[in-house]
């Protein structure tokens, strides 16, 4: 500085624009003011390498400042990209009901990660819950079977009496056909309307039996009615019910009722199932 600024080994009190500072260092102020001013920031350059690109300059306890790459969780790029590193945000950090559903992404939530988390073998909920549905709902890969769908029903009744003395058919109007595509229960409930004349003395007994058949196969029960006509009755008529459970394999099967009368005389003039009692419903289910 000139030497017409004077003495300046003192101290300066503050604030510098205080008229007791002196001349020299009023005037160095403005002048490093009106510099500044126009000094160029974004061309400002920290002393450092091409090793420190990407670090932060830190100073530590004693004062003195150094490059330090960014350790630990996340990392920072030259161009001030910040990255978290993987598996490094914890449960912890997470705010409540802060992951919803529009924040996850399809098939993120698998049965392995389900099963996991309830403690439970993957195959046990592969079992229980439906996958692998087209947009027709139809299952693809045999997960969703007839257990979880709707039920098949058949449901047919006799379209005709039909003449049963000393013979055995199908019931006219009870035949049907099914498709099973896994192995299955099929509950039936049947019945039969059965009529008897004897129109002689004296009068006997007729015997009428109705079977529920699969594949022209017969269950193990059989629907038996009895008239025992007194000399007073010479018609006898009734229903008998006949319930059963048949497993069917895959495939098509065909359902049927037949119908069978036993006359123990020739006295008896008719025996019919007559088909306004007639009929069946059988409900299909997974077995």
């Amino acid at each position: 500085m000139p030497e017409e600024y004077g003495d300046l080994n003192h101290v300066v009190p503050v604030p510098s624009d205080s008229p007791d500072v002196p001349k020299a260092f009023r005037d160095y102020d403005d002048t490093i003011t009106a510099e500044m001013a126009d000094f160029p920031v974004d061309q400002l350059q920290v002393p450092g390498g091409a090793g420190d690109k990407g670090k932060l300059l830190i100073v530590d306890g004693t004062g003195a400042a150094a490059f330090q790459a960014m350790k630990g969780d996340a990392t920072i790029a030259e161009d001030g990209t910040l990255s978290i590193g993987e598996q490094k945000i914890l449960t912890a950090m997470l705010q409540n009901l802060g992951v919803t559903t529009a924040k996850m992404a399809n098939e993120s939530v698998t049965l392995a990660k389900m099963a996991k988390a309830l403690g439970l073998p993957e195959s046990y909920l592969a079992a229980a819950v439906q996958t692998k549905l087209n947009n027709e709902r139809v299952p693809v890969d045999g997960s969703a079977t007839s257990r979880k769908m709707k039920p098949t029903v058949v449901a047919e009744a006799g379209s005709g009496d039909m003449n049963i003395r000393e013979t055995e058919g199908v019931v006219p109007g009870t035949e049907a056909e099914i498709s099973v595509a896994v192995k299955s229960l099929l509950l039936v409930m049947a019945t039969f309307d059965f009529k008897v004349v004897d129109t002689h003395e004296p009068v006997d007994i007729g015997e009428c039996y109705g079977t529920f058949r699969v594949n022209g196969a017969a269950g193990a029960r059989t629907a038996r009615f009895t008239a025992d006509m007194s000399a007073a009755a010479t018609q006898f008529r009734g229903s008998v019910a006949l319930t059963e459970v048949r497993e069917l394999t895959t495939g098509t099967h065909t359902l049927q009722l037949h119908a069978k009368g036993t006359a123990y005389s020739l006295s008896v003039d008719d025996m019919r199932c007559m088909a306004a009692g007639t009929g069946y419903t059988a409900l299909l289910v997974a077995a």
